[in-house]
């Protein structure tokens, strides 16, 4: 039988006998994230009812799962609409036109997967543009799809990078170094450490923070405590990436990366949330914190789990797999590389947190007041980097 949307997979015939491969190609082909379709298992589909399919939230040490995962059930209808709604938002990145407008227009600034609610608005998206004429209604629709349609006021470019001096300077002594704090490129660029990351949940530790400081991070690059050119230098880029904005360090010199954030008593992290994961928290309109060396700690909701800003004057202006949330209180320049965070979505003791994303940038008030950085499932999925 043809597979459509994720709920039909109650209809696939012989899933128990299906081979690890071709059950997940039947996920995919029904709609289910990649993260979930990997981890899932006919036993999980089987136990759903016929209204509820079983999603993956995200992945910890603590999960009885061989895969470390960790999984809920969740409407059928709410996650068809939203499989729907992921359709046409990769329809648009690949060339597709919605109001008159394609993702390679000069006039898009931004495109936005909104989760919905599950007892009420459907899954959407919201198409930020310079120079869109007002929607009837408020919205409009692709293949069933509401769109949101959203002019926001021409950019003056990037938010300005910190320069040394902002924030205080850690302490050169102090080995272990923490997510939330400054860390630089040794020549006047200052941004944030992020929570660290390792290959498999048995391998050494490594520093993450973002790629775009100063001119960009390359591999063979060095992290510093700071931007000063006396701060003392912590680690090497072993892996850098423009389009996602990451940058991973080994760490050097006796420097070793603590999982306790900065400011958060003695929070530490134990996992990572999945693209569901994240969708689960936009439709429960939950909030997030981040931790950054210039503003604190701060928090803020959910307000898209995954999207595409375009940001001027980076040598990778279109920025993909972005969660949305708060308002430009939450950041400021300097805070990028931050640690983006909040409770796991199963008991759990109080001071452990689940990584959401990293921080990148600031839309102020006349962009849509907010800030956005790649997801923490991107590393995952499409670097083998893992936070548990």
């Amino acid at each position: 039988m043809a597979i459509d949307k994720p709920s039909s997979i109650h209809d696939e015939s012989g899933i128990d006998t299906m081979s690890r491969r071709s059950f997940a190609s039947s996920l995919l082909a029904a709609g289910f994230s990649f993260g979930s379709a990997l981890a899932l298992t006919p036993d999980d589909v089987t136990a759903a009812k016929r209204d509820e399919v079983p999603i993956v939230v995200g992945y910890s040490k603590a999960s009885d799962e061989p895969d470390n995962s960790h999984k809920k059930r969740v409407p059928a209808r709410w996650y068809d609409r939203l499989s729907k709604a992921r359709t046409e938002y990769e329809k648009f990145l690949n060339g597709a036109e919605i109001a008159s407008h394609r993702a390679t227009d000069e006039a898009v600034t931004g495109v936005w997967v909104s989760a919905g609610s599950v007892d009420g608005q459907r899954p959407s998206l919201e198409l930020e543009v310079t120079d869109s004429e007002p929607v009837p209604l408020g919205y409009l629709e692709s293949n069933g799809v509401p769109v949101t349609v959203r002019r926001v006021d021409a950019s003056e470019g990037a938010p300005p990078e910190s320069r040394s001096g902002a924030g205080a300077e850690p302490d050169p002594e102090q080995l272990e170094r923490n997510p939330g704090q400054k860390i630089g490129n040794g020549d006047g660029y200052n941004g944030t450490l992020g929570a660290p990351v390792r290959q498999s949940p048995t391998e050494e530790w490594h520093f993450l923070t973002c790629q775009h400081l100063g001119g960009g991070f390359e591999e063979g690059d060095s992290l510093y405590t700071s931007g000063s050119s006396s701060a003392a230098e912590i680690g090497t880029m072993i892996e850098v990436d423009c389009a996602d904005d990451l940058a991973i360090a080994e760490a050097k010199n006796g420097y070793t990366p603590s999982r306790s954030i900065v400011d958060e008593s003695e929070t530490g992290i134990s996992g990572e949330f999945s693209k569901d994961g994240l969708a689960d928290l936009d439709e429960g309109d939950e909030e997030v914190k981040k931790s950054g060396q210039k503003t604190g700690v701060t928090s803020g909701k959910v307000k898209s789990h995954d999207g595409t800003a375009w940001v001027d004057k980076f040598s990778c202006p279109r920025r993909t797999n972005q969660l949305k949330w708060g308002t430009e209180e939450d950041g400021a320049a300097g805070d990028s590389g931050a640690p983006v965070y909040t409770g796991p979505p199963h008991d759990s003791p109080a001071d452990w947190v689940w990584i959401a994303a990293s921080q990148h940038a600031v839309r102020p008030w006349y962009l849509g007041d907010f800030v956005h950085g790649t997801a923490a499932w991107v590393l995952k999925e499409q670097y083998d980097w893992v936070f548990f």
